[in-house]
């Protein structure tokens, strides 16, 4: 309907923490390394990740997947950190590092992988192609490991039977969670930016007559638009927000206009759809696990820029979302409730901020098979005295129980936000899904 402010805004943005300080792997003797990095493991071939000079972004070193020349076919190689991390109270962990990537695209995946063992590790996030030979500041997400006080994290290269390539470089390597006592910022671009103008504008208005209805709101904002010929065609009212022009008695200024460039040509192709995986399941492969996990990574627009996504699940192999945005551009990842028995598929569409969606990418089939109420399977209950919130419905999920009612109560013995008290015992065996209520503190009172 308008156009609003929407290129390079300024705006709040997560705050970080660092949990393990940046490893930029310039040790001057390899014995250092070596006390850092090791487990090195491979499927065949004969190397194996290790310390390099030919590429870094920084200092002297970086780890590579194959320090001499490209990787090999039929290759699964991977090298661990050593010491474990503790994230411990800690809520929105990510590793970041610094990455300059040559693979095949779609097929010879760097990975991040973590876990609370060295064995089995879930991966935790990874990428392919190229990055044209320069590095990038990139991140994968460790959110699955909240709280835990044992983590380890590990890197690894997998490729197919042919094609290949140098492989990724890694340097300035780090562990860190979201800081809620901390802030900054960051300008991005979209309608994630406009919109929020125009909610601001929509509430001055409102401030200023709350008894404006939706619909006077509505076209006191649309009235109140600085007409501009380059908008014209591109939004219903050919207008841009004027927050002065919507509110009553306010008196605009109007300086002379510049010369207006030209408008760029209409964008009409829709962006590139991202892969799709699933951390938690493999397609096709019966699972007991009723919550399923779903990543997507690669969507791209070069016209606009990608928008954001819509998506859903069901249990049809080509059904298509509907056109209304699930998730902005920032997001790469969603968990579902726990699911029924059956074949579950999801369907994901990505758009532009021109407008313009992809066709629909499907992934999929997710078999969820867990044994029927009398096979021995029941709620076994967790200890969750001491957990978030969070943390403690993943645990009660995990056990086959289900999170009950949640009172708040003051407490002079546990911190705000965690669990003081549950209404089963652990470890009692109960009918499947039974709920288990807790009670919350928050924090001493006064």
């Amino acid at each position: 309907h308008l156009a609003a402010p929407g290129d390079d805004i300024l705006s709040t943005w997560p705050a970080y923490q660092i949990i393990r300080a940046a490893d930029g792997f310039d040790d001057s003797a390899d014995s250092s390394f070596d006390s850092r990095w090791g487990d090195r493991t491979f499927t065949t071939g004969d190397q194996l990740w290790g310390r390099t000079t030919l590429h870094k972004d920084s200092g002297t070193h970086s780890l590579t997947d194959s320090p001499v020349g490209n990787y090999t076919d039929n290759t699964r190689t991977t090298m661990r950190l050593l010491p474990p991390v503790s994230l411990t109270g800690q809520v929105g962990c990510r590793v970041a590092y610094d990455i300059l990537l040559d693979t095949e695209f779609l097929f010879d995946p760097f990975l991040v992988l973590t876990g609370t063992t060295t064995a089995t590790p879930t991966v935790a996030g990874g990428w392919w192609g190229s990055s044209g030979g320069r590095f990038f500041p990139l991140s994968s997400d460790l959110s699955m490991m909240d709280g835990q006080g044992t983590v380890y994290v590990r890197l690894g290269l997998q490729s197919d039977g042919s094609d290949t390539f140098d492989g990724v470089y890694v340097d300035d390597l780090s562990v860190e969670c979201v800081d809620h006592s901390g802030s900054a910022y960051d300008a991005i671009s979209g309608t994630s930016m406009a919109s929020p103008h125009v909610a601001g504008v929509a509430a001055l208005a409102l401030a200023q007559n709350p008894a404006l209805t939706t619909l006077e709101l509505k076209g006191r904002l649309l009235s109140a638009v600085d007409v501009l010929p380059q908008l014209a065609g591109s939004v219903s009212t050919s207008g841009r927000l004027n927050a002065c022009r919507a509110l009553v008695g306010c008196i605009p200024t109007s300086p002379p206009q510049p010369p207006q460039p030209p408008r760029p040509p209409a964008d009409t192709i829709g962006p590139i759809d991202p892969v799709v995986s699933s951390p938690s399941h493999t397609v096709g492969v019966p699972s007991r696990n009723r919550v399923i996990q779903f990543r997507w990574s690669g969507a791209s627009d070069v016209g606009s820029g990608v928008d954001g996504f819509s998506f859903h699940i069901d249990q049809s192999a080509v059904s298509t979302p509907d056109r209304i945005k699930d998730a902005e551009e920032n997001i790469a990842s969603m968990t579902t409730a726990p699911l029924p028995n059956g074949r579950y598929y999801f369907h994901l569409s990505t758009v532009d901020n021109a407008g313009n969606w992809t066709n629909t990418r499907h992934f999929g089939p997710i078999i969820i098979s867990v044994p029927r109420t009398g096979s021995g399977v029941q709620c076994r209950v967790p200890d969750v005295r001491g957990k978030t919130l969070a943390r403690s419905r993943q645990l009660l999920t995990r056990a086959n129980c289900r999170l009950g009612a949640v009172r708040r109560v003051y407490s002079g013995r546990m911190r705000s936000g965690r669990v003081v008290s549950q209404s089963r015992r652990p470890g009692a065996r109960l009918p499947r899904w039974t709920r288990i209520n807790v009670k919350v503190s928050r924090g001493r009172g006064r």
